[in-house]
């Protein structure tokens, strides 16, 4: 749905529903991006979503996306932090 960036890097797992009580779920452990890892990482903006870790065998993990990868836009739009992410999140249809 957007740019990530990889690089090196656990804690809630990602399983959101939506408004009409279907479960969306990504198998990811998402952090908001600290401005210290956005520099380190030579991520522009230095706001994001940090990836610490997917569930194996998820939509996460079959989309390619790992450990130590920066959700930075999402269907379109930026991503500022997690909670963000988890609110664009439930409004996607499962699938």
């Amino acid at each position: 749905h957007g740019p990530v960036f990889g690089s090196g890097g656990q804690d809630a797992q990602i399983g959101i529903a939506t408004t009409d009580a279907v479960p969306v779920y990504l198998g990811v452990f998402p952090q908001t991006l600290s401005e210290e890892r956005a520099v380190e990482l030579g991520v522009k903006d230095k706001q994001g979503v940090y990836i610490m870790n997917t569930v194996a065998n998820s939509p996460a993990d079959r989309g390619c996306l790992k450990k130590g990868d920066v959700i930075v836009e999402f269907d379109g739009k930026p991503v500022v932090n997690n909670e963000q992410f988890r609110a664009y999140l439930r409004k996607c249809e499962p699938g």
